[in-house]
């Protein structure tokens, strides 16, 4: 279960760069009252001053927990050949996989959730058992 595109969704500093946008056209049409522009100009300053701090302190926190899981890790060695390498089996890994499935097209899956993973093994011993 790694969140690596949620961490780096979160550290992006565009919604920070359009409040910049954001708040002077709002003051200008006089959609927010004068006194409103600094403290959200400093806010974003603040934000993004913050962001490359913030956004290593997230790295060095995931990289921490997940080294725990890889020491645990045991590489699987296959001989099998034509066959389609998929990556992810989440929501559309998962479409891919069905769609390759019902064409009889050979498929090693790679996952990082155990759980997805067990569910797969299950699958696969029920449907070539």
């Amino acid at each position: 279960m790694r969140h690596v595109p949620v961490i780096q969704a979160r550290f992006s500093g565009h919604p920070r760069e359009f409040s910049f946008i954001l708040i002077t056209l709002s003051a200008e049409h006089k959609l927010v009252p004068p006194e409103a522009e600094s403290p959200v100009v400093a806010a974003a300053i603040v934000s993004i001053a913050m962001n490359p701090l913030l956004s290593a302190w997230a790295t060095r926190a995931y990289r921490a927990r997940t080294d725990a899981d890889v020491a645990d890790f045991e590489p699987v060695e296959t001989t099998a050949t034509g066959h389609v390498i998929l990556v992810g089996h989440g929501r559309i890994g998962a479409r891919v996989a069905r769609g390759l499935w019902k064409r009889a097209v050979p498929v090693v899956l790679i996952d990082d959730d155990e759980t997805r993973v067990e569910a797969i093994r299950a699958l696969a011993a029920w449907l070539w058992a």
